[in-house]
């Protein structure tokens, strides 16, 4: 008879803890993508997501919104035999507020002096790519500008120089191709920061902003 009361009240607990289980919401999302359209929740901006690119959608109350992935990459002659050293491209896309132009903060991404929260968050995959890795500078390209209907976007576009350390005291240069877009809208600037292998950073570049240029913010 105990065995049977205990059976029960097993039972009863189970069938109380159920509808508590599939009653939980579902994790909130920073956006959503629908029909290949990422659309922001919060701040209401939107582009396009070319299919050979991979997502993650961040929570709402994070400033990173979207982490971004391609599946199609390539991986350059010299480290064919150790595919797995390849950077992947991958684009990150944050909003956060500042009283910055896009030029300004753009800018200031480079800059030796200047120091903020935002840049740290943003430049987070150039300084920390991997153990033993000690970043050595930044090098520009070129700095231009594009446009998303009558928004003005501004382009960054270098590489990053970084030095890799083995072992018995081994030491291996090594360099990523790097972007970085910005645009502001009132008090919040968007940005988008692609970090990939600098043998295909031109062509990866243009997949980046046939996405980008179909920017709308409301």
């Amino acid at each position: 008879m105990r065995i049977f009361k205990s059976f029960l009240l097993v039972l009863l607990a189970v069938l109380i803890a159920v509808p508590t289980i599939y009653s939980r919401p579902k994790p909130k999302k920073a956006g959503e993508v629908e029909k290949g359209v990422y659309t922001d929740g919060t701040y209401e901006f939107s582009f396009k997501v070319l299919e050979n690119w991979s997502y993650e959608i961040q929570k709402p109350d994070n400033n990173l919104r979207l982490d971004m992935k391609q599946l199609n990459h390539k991986i350059p002659p010299e480290l064919m035999p150790y595919p797995g050293m390849a950077q992947v491209p991958d684009l990150e896309v944050y909003v956060h507020e500042n009283d910055m132009t896009a030029g300004e903060f753009i800018d200031s991404l480079e800059s030796p002096t200047y120091s903020s929260g935002d840049k740290k968050t943003i430049l987070k995959a150039i300084y920390a790519l991997e153990e033993k890795v000690f970043f050595d500078n930044l090098q520009r390209d070129g700095k231009t500008d594009l446009t998303a209907g009558d928004m003005k976007i501004i382009k960054w576009q270098g590489r990053m120089n970084f030095t890799k350390r083995l072992g018995m005291g081994d030491e291996i240069p090594r360099t990523y191709g790097l972007a970085m877009f910005a645009v502001k809208k009132d008090k919040h600037m968007l940005n988008f920061t692609l970090i990939t292998e600098v043998s295909f950073l031109n062509e990866i570049v243009k997949e980046v902003e046939e996405m980008i240029t179909t920017l709308e913010w409301e």
